[in-house]
C-alpha cells in the first residue's frame, strides 16, 4: 500500500512501531513474520527514544523495498529505523533493505539504521549525510543477534557519502561476526576511528572486498579500522 509518513512523533517509532506488550515474547517471531514495506515515504519523523521512522523489533523475514527515509531523527538509536532481535525464517528469508535511500537522518548512535539479529541483507541504495551525534555508526550499525553459527550479514552495492559519527564508523560500525561488506562506494565519510568502517572487538570473519574508499577521514583508520578482531 502506498503511504506517506511525514512529521509524525512518538517515543519509539516516530512513524511506525510494533507493540510487544500483549504478545508472548517467545512467539513474537511468528507474529511479526514476512512483513513487507513498499512504496512508502518516511520524512521528518521523530522519536524521543529509538527509531525516528520505524521501530520494529522481533520481526522475522522483514523486507523494506525501495523506500526514501529523509530527515528523520531519534534521540538515542536509529534515526531512520531501529530493528532488534530479528531472525530469519526456516527458508532463510532474512531482513532485507533493498534499494533504499537514507538522507539527512540523525540519531545519538546509528544515524540511519540500528540493527541486531541473525541475518541481514542491505543491497543497493544510498546513504548520504546521515549522522551519529553521540557515539558510533553515522549510517548503519550491525549488532550481534542470538549468536547462531549460521548468522550472517551482507552490505553489497551501496553508496555511502558524507556520513559522520562522533566516535567510530563514519558510515558503518558493528560487532557482529560473519559479515560481508562488498562492492560498495565510501566517499568522504568521517569519524574518530574508522572514517568509513569500524568493527569492534571480538568479531570474526569480517570480509571487506571490492569496495571503493575515497576521501574518508579519521584520527585512526582513515578508511577502515578493525579493532582487536
Amino acid at each position: 500500500t502506498t503511504c506517506d509518513f511525514i512529521n509524525n512523533t512518538a517515543n519509539k517509532g516516530g512513524a511506525v512501531a510494533t507493540n510487544l506488550f500483549s504478545v508472548n515474547y517467545q512467539n513474537l517471531g511468528n507474529v511479526y513474520r514476512g512483513w513487507e514495506i513498499n512504496t512508502c515515504e518516511f520524512t521528518n519523523n521523530k522519536a524521543s527514544e529509538n527509531g525516528g521512522a520505524l521501530y520494529l523489533p522481533w520481526t522475522t523475514g522483514l523486507k523494506i523495498n525501495n523506500l526514501p527515509f529523509i530527515n528523520n531523527t531519534a534521540a538515542l538509536y536509529g534515526g531512520g529505523s531501529f530493528l532488534t532481535n530479528t531472525t530469519a525464517d526456516p527458508t532463510n528469508n532474512n531482513t532485507k533493505y533493498e534499494l533504499c535511500t537514507f538522507i539527512n537522518n540523525t540519531a545519538g548512535a546509528s544515524g540511519a539504521i540500528y540493527w541486531s539479529g541473525d541475518d541481514l541483507l542491505i543491497s543497493g541504495g544510498q546513504f548520504i549525510n546521515n549522522k551519529a551525534t553521540a557515539t558510533d555508526a553515522g549510517a548503519i550499525y550491525i549488532g550481534v543477534g542470538t549468536g547462531a553459527a549460521t548468522a550472517h550479514s551482507v552490505v553489497d552495492g551501496v553508496y555511502f557519502e558524507n556520513n559522520s559519527a562522533y566516535s567510530n564508523g563514519g558510515a558503518i560500525s558493528g560487532t557482529a561476526s560473519n559479515v560481508n561488506i562488498t562492492n560498495n562506494q565510501f566517499i568522504t565519510n568521517n569519524a574518530w576511528y574508522g572514517g568509513a568502517v569500524y568493527w569492534g572487538d571480538g568479531a570474526s570473519n569480517i570480509n571487506i572486498g571490492n569496495d571503493q574508499f575515497t576521501g574518508n577521514k579519521a584520527n585512526g583508520g582513515g578508511a577502515v579500522d578493525i579493532y582487536g578482531s
